[in-house]
């Protein structure tokens, strides 16, 4: 029998973990090697199951392989592996198969998916697999809607200025201080205060050799990204960013039905003076050509900068 074998984890934890790649790998050849089977091709990924198929990418390599070199087989370790899609991606993938006459072999059972008994308890254990995929979801979202409502950190990489205390250590969740960051995050608001465009303050935090969070250099949005952050406060916040309509833009709202906000909820770096002091300035005129008497002088009723021939008589 030509086999092509797919490994698959979820995360980068299970790479190595339980069922991890190098598990399914040894699996898979000593089944291989004791049912004398031939291997046509062998896929690696680390990709969720619950994605759709097609934005699965290992997945989409091991169709593309089975529509140019017909294999009588796909070989996983569980058909979790496979088919805990979406039910229409999966019927689909299943339809596939059958149409080119490919078998799943589950572990070391076959199934045919020429008969419909078997294709019968393929479907019934996809059901089985997304449903429990589902439940895990709710208990996830479950367990990070109630660490954000204990100001705890529930994803994600801390803030610049901050860490996270590693999983088992005290503390987990409740962001620390990294006083040399604090710093520079001061100095950012500092620099707001006084006028500052975010290039600017990028510009000069290169200058100095400051190093941004991943150790690159600070450009527009990662200043903008410290200067709208209301961690600096010592507030956790979490489903504060809310997608605008018809757009891919997200804006930040603090009051929207779904949002968590929990104050002193660890140190603050930036204290409310220093916020205020930012997000309270007068906005800056905006013109292509820098005018010194802008919103000073008035020109029949038309601030000086716009069409003085409005209003005119």
């Amino acid at each position: 029998m030509r086999v092509v074998a797919l490994f698959r984890v979820s995360t980068e934890t299970q790479a190595d973990k339980g069922a991890s790649l190098p598990s399914q790998q040894a699996a898979y050849r000593a089944l291989a090697e004791q049912n004398g089977w031939t291997t046509v091709d062998e896929f690696i990924g680390c990709e969720s199951a619950t994605q759709a198929a097609s934005d699965r990418r290992v997945l989409q390599q091991v169709l593309a392989c089975v529509r140019d070199k017909a294999p009588d087989a796909v070989w996983v370790i569980e058909q979790s592996r496979l088919t805990r899609g979406d039910e229409l991606e999966v019927a689909m993938l299943m339809r596939e198969l059958k149409e080119r006459r490919a078998k799943v072999i589950i572990n070391n059972v076959v199934r045919d998916l020429a008969s419909i008994d078997e294709r019968f308890m393929v479907g019934i254990q996809s059901l089985v697999d997304r449903a429990e995929s589902e439940r895990i979801k709710e208990r996830m979202g479950r367990g990070k809607r109630e660490k954000a409502k204990r100001g705890k950190k529930n994803s994600g990489p801390a803030p610049y200025g901050y860490r996270n205390p590693p999983p088992g250590a005290d503390g987990r969740g409740t962001l620390v201080v990294v006083p040399e960051q604090a710093t520079v995050v001061r100095r950012i608001f500092d620099m707001a205060a006084t006028g500052k465009g975010d290039a600017a303050i990028a510009a000069a935090l290169n200058h100095a050799g400051v190093p941004a969070a991943r150790g690159g250099g600070w450009g527009k949005s990662s200043v903008a990204s410290v200067l709208r952050n209301v961690a600096y406060l010592g507030t956790a916040a979490s489903n504060i960013w809310v997608a605008e309509k018809g757009s891919r833009n997200f804006r930040l709202n603090l009051s929207n039905d779904r949002a968590i906000v929990v104050e002193n909820a660890h140190p603050a770096i930036v204290d409310r003076g220093a916020w205020d002091a930012y997000h309270n300035r007068p906005k800056a005129v905006r013109a292509k050509t820098p005018r010194l008497l802008s919103g000073l002088l008035y020109v029949n009723g038309t601030a000086f900068g716009g069409d003085a021939s409005r209003g005119a008589a």
